[in-house]
């Protein structure tokens, strides 16, 4: 039962940095991008350099 509590506890405090800190950040009022070309744009950078490629992508798509 404290395992289910455990990973519960742990799916919501990272839902939480997601959703309040992380995406604020990254896709601010500051990113105008068309929702076509960020997908581009994560299909592209993950194809380049995976993971990390999709993370950066769209920071990089909105200089």
């Amino acid at each position: 039962m404290t395992l289910v509590v455990g990973i519960l506890v742990t799916y919501g405090l990272v839902q939480f940095i997601q959703t309040y800190l992380l995406e604020p950040l990254v896709v601010g009022s500051g990113v105008d991008l068309n929702p076509m070309a960020t997908i581009v744009g994560l299909v592209a950078g993950e194809l380049l350099w995976g993971i990390p490629g999709m993370v950066m992508a769209i920071p990089l798509m909105g200089r």
